[in-house]
């Protein structure tokens, strides 16, 4: 009988990109453009700039683009590059089911960019690559993870097998090849959740990064005939025994089966903001309030912040770290700061961080006025997305409402084209060549090879 890894290939490898629907080849394309967008604006972070310093003192150059960089990497380095430029401000998508959050898949477009670029791949294998890569992302973290011991590793675990599969299809692997790439990827590329607890720090930028490179590495060592534990899954030792599971059949069935009519990457949502998922409406509606009805921060009184009553609102809400933070990577996980930001400043994007905003005498003091409750109420609009009602009480007695239960961003309320445009001034306020990339990606599903938009990454600064 064929392994759980030779059933997981043979499904990926089954998979044809001529019968994906041209609804899901869109949305890949849209999350393709929105993780360049990301990496346009995270690439000056010092997280970025570290690691792209620490990959040149290493020497080494390859045909692979990196964002900004006219000289080229390894498809490994340039992975670890770009990946980490699209996660550093914390404004790529994500995927939430039953109100908690299931990661961030575009992380490991890194990988699908710098595999299709190396294998002159054409633009619709790369959104196939992608497509399936958000399938398999899904299956393992929604499938595997979610046991009481698979919550103790962090999101980013996935994608050591993620990145290996995505490398292995655009290189072209076999089966059997590709069984092995998912093999040795999976063996040895987990991270702890404690990545994310407490006062976060500056490596949850290139966390998945290091994870998709190691993959990476998977599929090249595979596709030079390196073998990797072929019962990485099921077998003694493997990955369902570490997380405590059982090998049953209707879980193999559910990591093996062809895709069908839906695809997972149509349930994931864009950001408009450079903040954690969870804020995503609580700012729309803040901005919404301070746009409309222009508040003085002087005279607000008090602040209700009503969100999704779920697991992860509440383990948010009870973090100290988070209420009162002291590092940039903890502000934009800190509803409190956010909101404050957002009405004082009419806008949240990273000028909004600059000079630690979140130390300022006058946000602080706003910070302390404002309240967070779990409100059950609010489930029945969640879905995949979070909604979220900002109440600012002023002190002529007024109260100031916004609710914001169609969060933009989310399956049911795409970012178009102007909204994306509106998202990198955001976060790069001047960003020349966008436009080009725009078109490109719009055309991904019928480009010859993705050449083309690989040197317009380098040319993007």
């Amino acid at each position: 009988m064929a392994t759980w890894l030779e059933g997981i290939a043979h499904w990926l490898a089954s998979e044809s990109g001529d019968t994906i629907p041209s609804e899901a080849l869109e949305a890949a394309s849209r999350h393709a453009l929105d993780s360049v967008i990301c990496a346009i604006g995270g690439r000056e972070h010092e997280a970025s700039q570290g690691m792209l310093g620490v990959l040149r003192a290493l020497g080494g150059q390859g045909e692979c683009s990196v964002v900004g960089e006219a000289e080229g990497l390894s498809v490994v380095d340039a992975i670890l590059a770009n990946g980490t430029f699209i996660r550093a401000l914390d404004c790529n998508d994500f995927e939430v089911r039953d109100g908690q959050i299931y990661g961030h898949p575009s992380d490991n477009i890194a990988a699908a960019l710098a595999f299709a670029e190396l294998a002159r791949a054409s633009g619709l294998e790369f959104l196939r690559a992608i497509l399936l890569g958000y399938e398999l992302y899904w299956r393992l973290l929604g499938r595997l993870f979610q046991s009481p011991a698979g919550r103790a590793w962090d999101h980013t675990s996935v994608s050591g097998m993620v990145a290996a599969a995505m490398g292995g299809l655009l290189l072209g692997l076999d089966e059997a090849r590709l069984t092995q790439a998912l093999a040795i990827g999976g063996c040895q590329s987990y991270s702890l959740a404690g990545l994310r607890q407490g006062e976060i720090s500056a490596l949850k930028a290139s966390a998945n990064a290091r994870t998709a490179a190691s993959g990476a590495l998977a599929a090249l060592l595979a596709q030079a005939g390196i073998t990797g534990p072929a019962e990485l899954l099921e077998g003694k030792g493997g990955l369902l025994e570490a997380l405590g599971m059982e090998a049953a059949p209707d879980l193999r069935m559910a990591l093996t089966e062809p895709v069908g009519e839906h695809w997972h990457l149509l349930d994931v949502s864009l950001k408009p903001y450079p903040a954690i998922s969870t804020s995503q409406g609580v700012i729309a509606a803040a901005l919404e309030l301070a746009q409309r009805q222009r508040p003085a921060a002087e005279d607000i009184e008090r602040v209700e912040v009503r969100v999704v009553d779920s697991h992860t609102n509440r383990e948010h809400m009870a973090d100290q770290a988070r209420a009162w933070p002291a590092t940039r990577e903890t502000a934009d996980h800190s509803l409190p700061f956010l909101v404050a930001a957002a009405l004082q400043d009419g806008e949240l994007g990273v000028a909004q961080f600059e000079d630690e905003r979140w130390l300022r005498g006058d946000t602080r003091s706003l910070m302390a006025r404002i309240s967070l409750v779990a409100d059950a109420a609010l489930n029945e609009h969640a879905g995949s997305t979070y909604p979220a009602v900002v109440t600012a009480f002023m002190s002529s007695g007024q109260a100031l409402r916004s609710e914001m239960l169609r969060v933009p961003g989310s399956p049911r309320a795409p970012l178009t084209p102007e909204q994306l445009r509106a998202k990198l001034r955001r976060i790069r306020p001047s960003a020349p060549g966008i436009e080009g990339v725009m078109e490109a990606t719009s055309g991904l599903a019928t480009a010859e090879d993705m050449q083309g938009l690989g040197l317009m990454l380098r040319s993007l600064t």
